[in-house]
């Protein structure tokens, strides 16, 4: 079996080799040795949500041994070594003054600082801010721990002529994009419908979608997924990705729709939803 080869990998057992090829689509050593950081990263994850113990970094580290066994150079930055969503929102006490009336000016002419929030979409992590004073440095700190710079790669050794050769790695896919969104009534309830594009697409890839609704006048969420195929076709290949009809309790929302390419496990994109007004 193809995925045999995947056992060449110090570190990746029989149960794992199977998971890879089942759950990600990733057989041989070529694809595991295709992965970016962000697509190592989110494997990672992945495997343990599913409740396989790894040690942090294990996917980047059997990556790396792929790339030495294929000879293949780390893949140029085709992507952000990082993504966030950054909202800011006027301080507990309005645009305007604070709860006690005051003016909101802090002693140091800072008057009427803003709130945020921010979201890494690599991670799925949220940060918000409570005390608007010291808001800038700590989120900026945030991110700038969740941003891993790699490594440069090492310098390439002459080639060995009598090195065997190996096939060449899948050509890499471009990048998943979310080219709109479209939200449709459907009697009582709402349907949503996600436009994605996705180039260089040579068999039919299943995108999943999720939506994350937070209500704004209180902590209640709403989150739910739907998926689709993208199909090959001439140039820049795109779908229209319709849910079911989904019922969603009145308020006023706003929110993030994901969007992931499930064979890889690694292509991803978001776009923010517009305010949503449910009477």
């Amino acid at each position: 079996m193809p995925r045999a080869e995947l056992k060449q990998i110090h570190g990746i057992s029989d149960a794992t080799s199977g998971r890879l090829g089942r759950d990600h689509g990733i057989e041989t050593v070529a694809q595991l040795a295709a992965l970016s950081d962000t697509e190592a990263a989110d494997l990672q994850r992945a495997l343990q949500a599913a409740g396989r113990r790894l040690p942090g970094g294990e996917v980047v580290r059997w990556r790396d041994q792929a790339r030495k066994l294929t000879g293949e150079s780390p893949a140029p930055a085709d992507e952000p070594l990082a993504t966030f969503v950054v909202e800011a929102w006027p301080p507990a006490g309005g645009a305007g003054g604070h709860d006690d009336g005051s003016d909101g000016d802090d002693g140091g002419g800072r008057s009427g600082l803003p709130r945020y929030v921010v979201h890494h979409i690599e991670s799925d992590q949220t940060l918000e801010t409570s005390a608007p004073t010291p808001a800038t440095a700590d989120v900026f700190r945030w991110m700038q721990d969740r941003v891993t710079v790699p490594a440069a790669p090492p310098a390439e050794a002459p080639p060995t002529p009598e090195a065997p050769t190996r096939g060449a790695p899948p050509a890499r896919r471009g990048r998943l994009r979310i080219t709109g969104l479209d939200v449709r009534e459907a009697g009582s309830a709402l349907v949503f419908v996600g436009h994605v594009s996705l180039v260089g697409v040579e068999e039919p890839v299943t995108c999943t979608m999720r939506c994350q609704l937070q209500r704004i006048d209180s902590e209640e969420n709403v989150t739910f997924t739907w998926s689709g195929e993208i199909r090959p076709g001439a140039g820049m290949e795109a779908a229209a990705i319709s849910s079911t009809p989904v019922t969603i309790p009145a308020g006023v929302y706003r929110g993030i729709v994901f969007a992931a390419d499930k064979r890889l496990a690694s292509r991803r994109a978001f776009c923010e939803v517009p305010l949503l007004v449910i009477s």
